[in-house]
């Protein structure tokens, strides 16, 4: 989930998804891209569990990770109108782990994300 600001008081959030590798290998390398560059992002973040391991998705221990301060980063993607699930419904919320409400307002995401540029900060 990406917002347009460090805190989600009425700024645009937006679900974000790098995809998994597809087994037909149709874009493959353009989902491998997006892979490296999600974990380039987050270069200068460490693993809670074991502060000694640089954070990667395979680490991460719950289904949300909170980057403070936030990334700046500029995404690109296929926007997706992800009928599945309702407004409101998606993004961690206060009481999943004593976080800020970070849910999206709308169903569209951008999935899949092709590209994650991180930007000077």
């Amino acid at each position: 989930m990406v917002c347009e600001g460090e805190k989600n008081n009425g700024q645009p959030c937006f679900t974000t998804e790098v995809s998994g590798l597809p087994k037909n290998g149709v874009r493959i390398n353009d989902f491998r891209r997006a892979r490296k560059e999600l974990i380039a992002a987050m270069r200068d973040f460490r693993d809670d569990a074991d502060p000694d391991k640089p954070l990667k998705p395979t680490n991460l221990k719950n289904k949300w990770a909170f980057f403070e301060p936030g990334i700046p980063v500029e995404i690109s993607g296929s926007p997706y109108l992800d009928a599945f699930h309702q407004p409101g419904s998606v993004g961690p919320r206060p009481s999943t782990n004593n976080r800020r409400d970070h849910t999206t307002p709308t169903t569209w995401e951008i999935h899949p994300v092709w590209s994650i540029r991180r930007l000077p900060e």
